[in-house]
């Protein structure tokens, strides 16, 4: 799908990447180029967890739970609490594949595992698809066409639809931050000349291989009642930078709400109901 189909709208360009969101979902979508590299270089970032660190900061601990092969693995990733929002936590499927073109495609969602057990406090985030598309141009194999989604739900109750438009379409541009690191910091730890001469990356047994019932004792994520933030009294609405930007925007969002309904409400010297600020 182009930038504008499928319910996506574009929200700009930058640093060569066009980026865009879609309300419904809550998905976000970035597609451009990348120079100066291959798709085996971005794929071996992307598999480094001290990257994803280096791209995300707020990441407290990304742990590989269960690897079954070379291309399926289970994942787990805990967040620092941002404010007064407890932690947030995700446990994830992590698959790629060669494509029939010699681009590779990375596929995560969100899955229980027996291994699993989110900490005292901790809020499990839902991750119903993420992933990426990489392809190296047809007359320049120094540089790659990159396609990014996501739609990370941090599980923070109801909000406005206004406001969950907003953060949908920054979040978007967080994604977007991600590429301009691997651009600017990350390829320059990778020689180039070296990766072109690799052979190209295959599946294993030269086929697709890998589904989700080989982990042990896994099925799929589904948002429940007991994913619930309970702590911020709210009804439940419908991976990384996303998660931890989601977090930071809204509860913003939220504590100017709340400030706003107060100075609105008649002066008290009392904290009452919802406007005393607690940890969520």
């Amino acid at each position: 799908l182009g930038m504008n189909e499928g319910g996506f709208h574009k929200l700009g360009v930058k640093h060569g990447i066009t980026y865009g969101a879609r309300t419904e979902g809550g998905y976000r979508k970035l597609e451009g180029i990348i120079e100066n590299c291959t798709p085996l270089m971005i794929h071996d970032i992307i598999m480094d967890s001290e990257n994803i660190k280096k791209m995300e900061p707020n990441i407290k601990t990304i742990e590989r739970i269960e690897t079954l092969d070379e291309q399926n693995c289970v994942e787990y990733i805990l967040m620092h609490s941002i404010m007064f929002m407890a932690c947030r936590d995700c446990c994830m499927y992590h698959h790629y594949r060669v494509l029939s073109d010699g681009g590779i495609l990375h596929i995560q969602f969100s899955i229980d595992h027996e291994k699993v057990v989110s900490p005292t406090n901790t809020v499990r985030a839902v991750l119903s698809c993420g992933g990426y598309i990489v392809r190296a141009l047809p007359n320049d194999p120094t540089a790659v066409h990159i396609s990014v989604i996501n739609n990370m739900d941090p599980m923070l109750g109801d909000i406005p639809a206004s406001v969950k438009s907003q953060v949908n379409d920054f979040t978007a541009g967080m994604l977007l931050n991600n590429i301009k690191i691997i651009k600017t910091k990350l390829l320059k730890q990778y020689d180039l000349n070296e990766y072109l001469m690799k052979k190209p990356l295959v599946n294993l047994n030269g086929k697709v291989t890998g589904v989700v019932s080989q982990v042990s004792k896994v099925v799929p994520r589904k948002k429940s009642e007991e994913n619930k933030d309970t702590s911020m009294e709210r009804n439940e609405w419908s991976f990384s930078s996303v998660l931890s930007t989601l977090m930071l925007v809204i509860s913003w969002a939220i504590w100017f709400s709340l400030f706003t309904n107060r100075t609105n409400e008649q002066p008290s010297t009392e904290c009452v109901g919802s406007a005393c600020p607690k940890s969520l």
